[in-house]
């Protein structure tokens, strides 16, 4: 995933109701100051909304889903429309998982933040009743967070929208938590030596 800075808080509108062009850009360092300044190069392509691409599909919770680890969810993409789904270039079945203790409504669609680099999971054609079997991406630091018991999981394939109609109701173990605890704490980097250079 490619970031980029956007001068004066305003971040262009790469998604449209309808087909069209737009001008492109790309970011370059002014010298001088090395303040980030947005220069216009090229035509790039306008995409419909988040609603239209995702018509067609749900996300759904396979019958095995809860006989999983929570680190291990995952889910199903499905076309359940009469017509083949074609993704576009900026779709992918990344899916978000957000977990609150207890049993939530299912209309309660809860905030989230997240962020990571592009992995290969980009969105594929499906014919009508086809699926594609997703994991479902919890931050470990949730899990190791959170206490043994029942949770909802709500789920999202965030790149455009595609919500699961009903949390996924299931519980944290002990051993979840350690694992997540165990995972956490191997990410982390090394502690400064005491001259100043990391271990490693």
């Amino acid at each position: 995933m490619v970031g980029a800075f956007y001068p004066s808080g305003k971040t262009p509108h790469w998604s449209s109701p309808r087909r069209s062009t737009t001008s492109g850009s790309s970011v370059g360092w002014q010298t001088g100051d090395g303040r980030p300044r947005l220069h216009l190069s090229q035509k790039v392509p306008r995409y419909p909304s988040k609603a239209e691409r995702r018509a067609g599909l749900e996300l759904r919770w396979p019958d095995g889903a809860r006989d999983v680890p929570i680190a291990a969810l995952f889910a199903d993409v499905v076309n359940v429309s009469d017509e083949r789904w074609t993704p576009l270039g900026i779709d992918n079945f990344r899916t978000i998982g957000v977990i609150e203790p207890g049993r939530v409504p299912s209309n309660r669609r809860r905030g989230h933040f997240f962020g990571w680099v592009a992995d290969g999971r980009t969105g594929f054609i499906l014919d009508p009743g086809e699926y594609a079997r997703v994991s479902v991406d919890i931050p470990r630091e949730a899990i190791a967070e959170a206490h043994e018991g029942e949770y909802s999981v709500s789920a999202v394939v965030h790149s455009f929208g595609l919500w699961a109609a009903e949390p996924l109701v299931t519980t944290i173990t002990a051993s979840d938590i350690a694992a997540a605890a165990l995972r956490r704490r191997a990410r982390r980097p090394p502690p400064p030596s005491p001259n100043g250079d990391s271990t490693h």
